[in-house]
């Protein structure tokens, strides 16, 4: 996992590389498909932790539709919608004086938090924790950990930066250890498994 996928500013700098550098050590000498393997491994308890410090709102929001029929952008809607039902106990945001024919699509409470995921893009060797965006077009967003998109997260908070520090860093801070040793029983694993067959390791 790289620095960059869970935060490096000055403050975590040391800290980070240290950790990283002890995975690093871990998937050392492996291809990039074993490689991947103890990586989503280590990332599985950083995932948990970074749904537990995710917020989570506590109604559905929405995205509604331009008057050509086009979507609005998302992200200020729902950012906006949630900062209005905090409010007073407000409802506005939520289902209640919604007009249905001008909804695009529907984000429920906890979309966010199922989004947070292990990450592996194409041409990298590594696993990134964070937020999944884009896929297919729904009109319904979070009701299982498949359909959920977080691309408003860095709104959340202000930025990309400021959501790493919120979530993703202390959720790293509470799952090092375990992802370590996840990482270390997937390794034994594969190189046991190796050994059965033969393979030189």
């Amino acid at each position: 996992m790289p620095t960059n996928a869970i935060g490096n500013d000055r403050a975590n700098q040391q800290y980070i590389r240290q950790w990283v550098r002890d995975i690093n050590t871990v998937v050392r000498d492996f291809d990039r498909e074993d490689r991947v393997k103890i990586l989503r491994a280590a990332a599985r308890p950083i995932v948990k932790a970074s749904r537990t410090i995710a917020p989570r709102g506590n109604q559905p929001h929405y995205r509604y539709k331009r008057r050509r029929g086009r979507f609005e952008r998302a992200a200020r809607s729902l950012v906006s919608n949630r900062k209005r039902s905090r409010r007073k106990g407000s409802n506005e945001g939520g289902r209640k004086g919604v007009d249905k024919s001008k909804i695009a699509a529907v984000y429920y409470p906890g979309n966010l938090q199922k989004s947070l995921r292990s990450l592996v893009f194409r041409r990298s060797r590594d696993v990134f924790v964070g937020p999944k965006q884009g896929g297919p077009q729904r009109t319904e967003y979070g009701r299982t950990v498949r359909t959920a998109d977080g691309y408003y997260a860095q709104m959340i908070y202000g930025s990309a930066a400021a959501f790493r520090a919120r979530v993703l860093r202390p959720a790293l801070a509470s799952g090092r250890a375990a992802a370590l040793q996840k990482a270390q029983e997937i390794r034994t694993k594969i190189l046991e498994r190796a050994r059965q067959k033969g393979v030189a390791v």
